[in-house]
């Protein structure tokens, strides 16, 4: 398994794990605003356990760029 797929994998488990997600409805265009409890403060809490899970400190530039399960996998794959 490469890198961009075990990083994909942890985030669709956090996902589904911090926020109730159907796993079945996790996939690389899912975008985060869309999902039905998304709010400012879940977005703080996923990035939150983003940075503590992968040990990388977000800056401001790059929280814009958490849009989608894609966009995150690759900024966490290219830090």
């Amino acid at each position: 398994m490469s890198n961009v797929d075990n990083i994909q994998k942890s985030v669709s488990k956090m996902l589904v794990e911090l926020f109730d997600v159907p796993a079945d409805k996790i996939h690389s265009e899912l975008e985060f605003n869309d999902l039905e409890n998304w709010d400012s403060l879940t977005q703080v809490r996923f990035i939150v356990a983003l940075e503590n899970e992968f040990n990388h400190q977000f800056k401001d530039s790059e929280i814009s760029k958490l849009k989608t399960l894609g966009g995150c996998v690759h900024l966490l794959t290219n830090r």
